[in-house]
């Protein structure tokens, strides 16, 4: 992807006197959730990676994010190659009902 996309957050508002804010992960998933989605509805493909953050120095230097900033995830961007091998690939799955009970859906 040519792009990448990193969600931070700010440090004090994570790690507080308390002990840890888990719920700004929990947030950052749905601000992720809603760039990939958004994304997709303008053709462009997305990968979430937490890969990406694994050299937060590097990053940092690179990109001028301030210490206080914790990074959280990277979010690979860009318009996906329908052609290639790979998007071509389907796992095998287990049919629906096998895995999901659904009640009141008649």
């Amino acid at each position: 992807a040519p792009a990448v996309i990193f969600i931070c957050i700010d440090r004090a508002f994570y790690l507080q006197d308390e002990g840890i804010n888990a719920w700004l992960l929990f947030d950052c998933g749905l601000v992720a959730e809603n760039i990939m989605l958004l994304a997709t509805d303008y053709g462009l493909g997305t990968v979430a990676q937490a890969q990406a953050v694994s050299y937060p120095d590097v990053l940092r230097e690179a990109l001028g994010i301030a210490d206080s900033k914790l990074i959280v995830l990277g979010i690979a961007i860009g318009y996906p190659d329908q052609e290639d091998p790979i998007n071509q690939f389907r796992s095998e799955r287990e049919p629906l009902d096998s895995v999901a009970k659904w009640y009141g859906f008649d």
